[in-house]
């Protein structure tokens, strides 16, 4: 009797504290909403290009779906945290920042679709991180390297006078490329330009879509130091682009040229 009595008591001294815990009120988390840092572009500015005052100045413009927009930051400072500068002021369906960074290394968070960040001094951009991305302006900087992964749904890349010599943008949607102005070299467009160029053979036969189009080289220009083939444009035919050269005032389709 007296171990029923023991089992029984315990018995109910869990049923007890099962209860009492169900019943204690939640701890209330302040309510306070931390930006997403799993979506993320990394831009670098030129350090020479720093102003009198240490800064570097610099103007974003950014478009993310309306749902995502309170979400989308711009980290000057490199501390992590959204600080009230950092914060986007808006134009129509664009947000747009015009500060100065505190720090060379610029990182901008969220599910941004379409950014442009043209004419800032920029010498590299990471946007492998971003797999919303869809749309981008880069052109007009120092840009040497430009990261890209293959998940990305980017479908129009202006990149055009820059230093790039790495083309590492790797995705499957592209259909429009302005690659002018550069230096990549012939060896460069062979393994990095036009083995990344996806092959739309097969989907233009079957939609009714544009061809896409690859703006290569811009004649006549000092800071021009693409290196295209006869060769080169024979491969990206191939694989369902058109290749135009900016010849006289013009884009000119160009179909068999020699090398240049």
């Amino acid at each position: 009797m007296k171990t029923k009595a023991v089992i029984i008591s315990v018995l109910m001294s869990a049923t007890i504290s099962l209860f009492t815990a169900g019943c204690k009120p939640q701890s209330q988390e302040p309510d306070i909403i931390t930006p997403p840092k799993d979506v993320y572009m990394e831009l670098a500015i030129n350090e020479s290009t720093k102003n009198t005052d240490g800064t570097y100045s610099i103007f974003l413009n950014i478009r993310a779906k309306k749902e995502d927009m309170t979400n989308v930051w711009v980290d000057l400072n490199k501390n992590g945290k959204k600080d009230k500068e950092e914060e986007l002021s808006y134009s129509g369906e664009y947000g747009y920042i015009s500060h100065r960074a505190t720090s060379p290394k610029v990182t901008v968070y969220g599910k941004v679709t379409h950014f442009d960040c043209k004419k800032n001094n920029l010498v590299k951009l990471n946007i492998s991180t971003n797999p919303f991305l869809e749309e981008l302006d880069c052109s007009w900087n120092d840009i040497k390297v430009l990261i890209g992964y293959e998940e990305v749904p980017l479908e129009t890349v202006n990149c055009s006078h820059n230093k790039i010599y790495d083309f590492d943008i790797r995705s499957k949607h592209v259909k429009w490329i302005n690659l002018s102005v550069n230096d990549n070299s012939e060896e460069a467009m062979n393994s990095q330009v036009i083995k990344q160029l996806p092959d739309w053979t097969d989907s233009l036969s079957k939609w009714n879509f544009p061809e896409p189009k690859l703006l290569a080289k811009v004649e006549g220009n000092d800071n021009e130091k693409n290196v295209i083939t006869n060769e080169h444009i024979k491969q990206i035919n191939a694989k369902g682009w058109k290749v135009y050269f900016y010849i006289n005032g013009h884009w000119t389709e160009k179909k068999s040229p020699n090398k240049l």
